[in-house]
């Protein structure tokens, strides 16, 4: 039985994601967590959680973002920002909504 992904972080999610040596992580409707290595896509290694439900990426997004940020993604549909993950590492998001089907791809930026 999969682990479900509705009291998970999204902190949570690129600290396991980084542990796997994965440059990039990716959450996506209907499919579980998956990343990239060296161009390489991983899509098993978390398969332990269920698929990503639109709740869910919805919460995990919404809690990064600013009002403003929200209101900017509702309205254009994509949103790149910058996500600090404390004591873990720094990423590049890019939020894309299509359909009303969001999709979430965060990249591991270099230290300073």
């Amino acid at each position: 039985m999969r682990e479900p992904l509705d009291e998970v972080y999204i902190d949570e999610l690129l600290q396991e994601a980084l542990s796997k040596g994965w440059s990039e992580l990716y959450l996506e409707q209907g499919k579980p967590p998956y990343g990239r290595v060296g161009g390489s896509y991983q899509m098993d290694e978390l398969s332990q959680y269920e698929v990503v439900r639109k709740v869910v990426l919805q919460r995990m997004a919404y809690d990064m973002l600013s009002n403003e940020q929200i209101a900017r993604l509702e309205e254009h549909g994509v949103l790149q920002f910058y996500h600090v993950a404390v004591r873990i590492a720094r990423f590049s998001v890019r939020l894309v909504v299509v359909d009303g089907r969001m999709e979430a791809s965060f990249q591991v930026l270099p230290k300073p």
